[in-house]
């Protein structure tokens, strides 16, 4: 980042169908898995691919998506099943500090200095958990099938910017949520490009810049 210029490395296995990654400030790579069937579902690497430390979560948990870390270094990783797990990891070891069930299932997470907020994928739905207490603080379980333009709590992709607020993307609609409550309170929608007949928002990310950005899967935006 200091240079621009490209790191010399080569891909590095992980556990497997690895689904999320993020790096921590010492340049550590952490992934979570959906294929942990039959092996484990979380791993640690230095930058280079060296493996640092790897938990199976069998038969606990088979398939890993979500994953985040707060700023003073609490890591989080989110067991795709149903109900969900969230478990609190020591990032040095691994090992389970706290783990909680919440109803639905795990697709995407996001986290501020009060929340760990966590969205089922295509099912609707958004779920806080207060990072003091490790409790659920609110749960808001919506059918994605609901009469367009209402709003749909939660979905897909997820970010919290710097003021709190948590922003999720839900087919062809970028919603805004009140971090305290999860209630929706703004809805973008997202048109298609001429000859196209659908969006498909998926990542979403907050930058530091105060600007939303989004991508639309289905049309290379």
């Amino acid at each position: 980042l200091a240079t621009l210029l490209p790191l010399p490395g080569t891909p590095f296995n992980t556990c497997g169908n690895p689904s999320r990654i993020l790096m921590d400030a010492n340049t550590d790579v952490y992934a979570t898995c959906r294929g942990a069937m039959n092996s484990n579902g979380v791993c640690k690497h230095d930058r280079f691919g060296a493996v640092l430390w790897c938990r199976d979560f069998n038969p606990q948990c088979t398939s890993f998506r979500g994953i985040v870390m707060d700023g003073s270094g609490r890591f989080f990783v989110g067991c795709s099943s149903v109900p969900g797990i969230v478990y609190e990891l020591n990032p040095a070891t691994g090992a389970t500090i706290n783990q909680l069930s919440i109803t639905h299932y795990i697709y995407g997470m996001a986290v501020d200095g009060q929340r760990i907020y966590i969205t089922p994928g295509w099912t609707g739905g958004i779920t806080a958990i207060d990072l003091a207490t490790f409790t659920i603080d609110y749960s808001i379980d919506t059918s994605i099938m609901a009469t367009p333009p209402s709003p749909l709590p939660g979905g897909y992709g997820i970010t919290v910017d710097q003021t709190g607020t948590v922003f999720t993307t839900v087919s062809n609609v970028i919603q805004e949520h009140d971090g305290s409550d999860g209630s929706v309170t703004n809805m973008y929608t997202v048109t298609p490009p001429i000859g196209s007949t659908w969006v498909g928002m998926y990542g979403i990310q907050a930058g530091v810049d105060g600007f939303i950005y989004a991508s639309d899967a289905a049309n290379k935006r």
